[in-house]
């Protein structure tokens, strides 16, 4: 299960620590490839550091990922986080 390494991306990307997030979530990535909440955590942390060029680059492994919803759906998710963080 990935839910407590989970809960600490998430309170890495709300006290402003998005480096670190980034780092925990591309290690858990190596565990559990692909876990839709750890991809989204990754995808989180790349919006908030507004890493364009790797999240363009992560679309094909997104669609290519059972459970990850509709790619309409995490592109204006990602926006909305690119849009709170400036």
């Amino acid at each position: 299960s990935t839910w407590v390494q989970t809960l600490r991306m998430r309170l890495l990307h709300h006290t402003g620590q998005h480096e670190r997030a980034l780092a925990e979530a591309l290690a858990l990535r190596k565990r559990f490839a692909g876990d839709p909440s750890v991809i989204g955590e990754q995808l989180t942390a790349l919006a908030a550091l507004g890493r364009v060029d790797e999240l363009r680059a992560l679309e094909p492994e997104l669609r290519a990922t059972p459970g990850m919803g509709s790619m309409r759906v995490l592109r204006r998710s990602i926006a909305t986080e690119m849009q709170g963080h400036g």
